[in-house]
């Protein structure tokens, strides 16, 4: 029997726009720290794809021959901040998933996705504290979510069932 059902989108530039304003504080408050290292993680090996030359690489203008630092968006982080705004779809989708009356006991760090193995790439969810509590007392037994991106949007549902 499904308890809950909830879909999220987000909005990738809004993700990338608070972690860039409020950044580790942003992301303590939203992220598991499993979720958080992986984000940093693809953070490093995109940087390191686009080489020592991506935030460096000098350009002159047209009305002066003083270099113009390229600007540090010259190394697309795209993809990380994909993978977290889709975090962040099925942590709302969790949220709207869930009875009205339980949803202020949902701290989204609490709640994370992981994949069961590199091979195996379909994730799952796992609760801790107040929302491990939360699900038990909601009686859910299985859980199943999915989650997509495409460009600037992340798109997540997750079902809770008895």
């Amino acid at each position: 029997m499904i308890v809950g059902l909830g879909n999220d989108l987000v909005h990738v530039p809004r993700i990338m726009r608070l972690v860039r304003l409020y950044q580790d504080r942003f992301l303590a408050r939203a992220f598991h720290p499993s979720e958080i290292k992986a984000y940093h993680d693809k953070r490093r090996q995109l940087q390191a794809y686009c080489g020592p030359r991506a935030n460096t690489t000098n350009t002159t203008t047209a009305n002066t021959d003083t270099p113009t630092p390229t600007p540090p968006s010259s190394c697309d982080l795209t993809p990380a901040y994909q993978y977290l705004a889709g975090r962040w779809a099925v942590k709302e989708s969790v949220y709207k998933a869930c009875a009205v009356r339980h949803r202020e006991r949902m701290p989204f760090p609490s709640v994370h996705v992981r994949s069961s193995s590199e091979t195996e790439r379909q994730p799952s969810l796992h609760f801790e504290g107040e929302s491990r509590r939360l699900i038990e007392e909601l009686g859910v037994t299985h859980t199943h979510v999915s989650i997509t991106h495409d460009g600037d949007y992340a798109f997540a549902t997750v079902i809770l069932e008895k």
